[in-house]
């Protein structure tokens, strides 16, 4: 089953149509989306691999013959410890590292040497020092510079 794909467009035309693998109807691929260089970063907030709403993101990258037609992620990104709507809302990418928001914790992930590729978990795990589950602590808003 695949997710309703999104469309990367360039001056009002599609020109490449991303994918999710192994996405489901529900998982909500491209509620939140960051874009870096060449480098497209897309939630399924309610992506249930990993459990209920546990959420997944996939890396999306240029291919050599430029974004054009149907195209699957490179890597997916998944939690190492269990998650609430992981890349539901909030996301950001800049050069080779990615955060990603979940109820209560940010994920850092850095581009390993072999690059965006498989399924991987994150090299950092940020959390307010008094945060509980409903926090909205990087739930809301992510940046990166």
């Amino acid at each position: 089953v695949q997710d309703i794909a999104r469309s990367v467009r360039a001056e009002g035309f599609s020109i490449a149509q991303l994918s999710a693998s192994d996405g489901a109807e529900d998982d909500q691929l491209g509620r939140a989306v960051a874009v870096s260089d060449s480098t497209v970063v897309v939630g399924a907030g309610l992506d249930d691999d990993n459990g209920a709403e546990s959420g997944s993101v996939y890396v999306f990258e240029e291919p050599s013959g430029g974004w054009s037609g149907p195209l699957t992620e490179a890597a997916k990104l998944v939690p190492s410890v269990p998650a609430t709507r992981f890349g539901e809302f909030t996301l950001a990418v800049d050069g080779d590292t990615v955060v990603v928001g979940a109820w209560a914790t940010v994920f850092v992930f850095t581009r390993p040497a072999a690059g965006w590729t498989g399924t991987l978990a994150e090299d950092a795990v940020l959390k307010a020092s008094d945060a509980m589950t409903e926090d909205s602590f990087g739930r809301y808003s992510l940046a990166l510079s």
